[in-house]
């Protein structure tokens, strides 16, 4: 028996490290290692009651157990019968049958499956556990309850153009820029379609800034610049309106020889809370709010003479690829470069197949404008490399799951 109690012990603790260290950032209480009591010096009139407690533990009877137990600590107790049939109580709570839900109910949350994470847990609850396991299940509860308020909030990064101020700090920006620069704004802007407002209290962020330059020659060039923000707090978003926290002034102009400027602006915001805004009702506890993503933003300024020309459809570089033997890497990418950035992925899907069939130096040849389209340099300008990233970016594509269809709880005799 004490075996058994160690092992559910130690699968317990392994949960509760695993949940507390996670980025859902919940803490679950520690584990307690238990041993059966003895029955040494408890009230004679209940203390067969108890060696039965025991008796159904050791044949797996917890249901049994637990109702057995309860009928005994609803009577008046002295302390030491009390004490001892608190110790099963908490015995009893730690029933081993639970572990496999439970396994399964970490690797759904852990891998983002929130759909069968709360069909487990929903079969977990019918059966009432108690104890440490339903501080562990309570913990993954708010978890989803936290996820789900988080995936009704949209938060994009806009531009939005505006005039600088005429401060010190916008005399001073104005003067470090082109004459022909355009300001923009840069927002971080938060929506929900619920009919209740929302409270979120993100952790800090850190602005990522990417600015790539494509020389006449069709070299890409990136520079990256991080800034961290410990300013965005509190937002109350509501249908009717969206939150909103200026980030700064930015501008964008085409090169002085060149195709292409384009500034990238990619923010990542830690864990932190979340709750729904109750009328009248500051007592909503906060909930976990992780995996926090935010749209980016992009501000591109083409040379003059490709502007002109106005926006290119993906189909028109996949035709480029597909009837050539050999490619100008300059014509195809002035095409790339008129790509909007919407259409970048179905541009790259329809690359895909095409890349792995042409011949190589046509690959080769489509390496500038992949850089772009892609937006990453790391398979370098071997066309090899660039087949194999686009082969394992179709292998990540994911095919829809089937619905989780679990076993039916059938509770224990009496």
């Amino acid at each position: 028996m004490q075996r058994w109690i160690a092992t559910v012990v130690a699968i317990l603790a392994a949960a509760c490290t695993t949940a507390s260290s996670s980025r859902d950032g919940v803490a679950l209480p520690a584990p307690v290692v238990l041993d059966l009591p003895g029955l040494e010096g408890v009230d004679p009139s209940v203390a067969g009651e108890l060696r039965s407690v025991e008796n159904l533990i050791s044949e797996g009877s917890y249901v049994a157990a637990r109702s057995l137990l309860d009928r005994v600590l609803a009577r008046p107790l002295d302390a030491k019968t009390l004490e001892v049939a608190q110790r099963l109580e908490r015995i009893v709570d730690l029933d081993p049958s639970f572990l496999p839900s439970l396994s399964m109910l970490e690797r759904a949350v852990q891998a983002g499956d929130d759909r069968e994470a709360r069909a487990i847990l929903d079969h977990i609850a019918m059966r009432r556990p108690r104890g440490r396991i339903a501080d562990l299940v309570e913990g993954y509860r708010r978890i989803l309850d936290g996820r789900e308020i988080v995936g009704s909030v949209r938060l994009a990064l806009e531009f939005r153009p505006e005039a600088l101020p005429s401060d010190a700090a916008g005399k001073a920006m104005a003067s470090q820029a082109p004459k022909d620069a355009r300001f923009a704004r840069l927002y971080l802007v938060a929506r929900t379609q619920l009919s209740r407002a929302i409270e979120l209290e993100p952790g800090p962020g850190t602005l990522v800034v990417t600015r790539t330059v494509v020389g006449s020659n069709g070299l890409q060039q990136d520079q990256t610049d991080t800034r961290t923000w410990t300013s965005i707090r509190g937002l109350r978003i509501e249908a009717a309106h969206p939150a909103e926290v200026p980030l700064g002034f930015f501008f964008a102009v085409p090169p002085e020889t060149g195709f292409a400027t384009r500034l990238r602006f990619d923010l990542e915001l830690r864990s932190g809370d979340v709750r729904l805004a109750d009328a009248g009702s500051s007592t909503a506890k906060p909930l976990p709010a992780m995996r926090l993503r935010v749209e980016p933003a992009e501000e591109r300024a083409l040379a003059t003479s490709l502007e002109s020309l106005g926006a290119a459809a993906p189909e028109e570089l996949a035709a480029l690829a597909k009837s050539s033997t050999s490619l100008d890497p300059i014509v195809a990418l002035k095409v790339a470069l008129r790509i909007p950035p919407e259409a970048r992925a179905r541009t790259l899907d329809l690359l895909a197949p095409l890349v792995e069939a042409t011949p190589i130096d046509v690959v080769r040849a489509l390496v500038p404008s992949l850089r772009w389209i892609a937006l990453t340099g790391d398979p370098g300008s071997d066309p090899s490399a660039w087949r194999a990233w686009l082969r394992e970016r179709e292998a990540r594509k994911k095919p829809e799951r089937q619905d989780l269809v679990l076993p039916e709880f059938r509770p224990e005799g009496p």
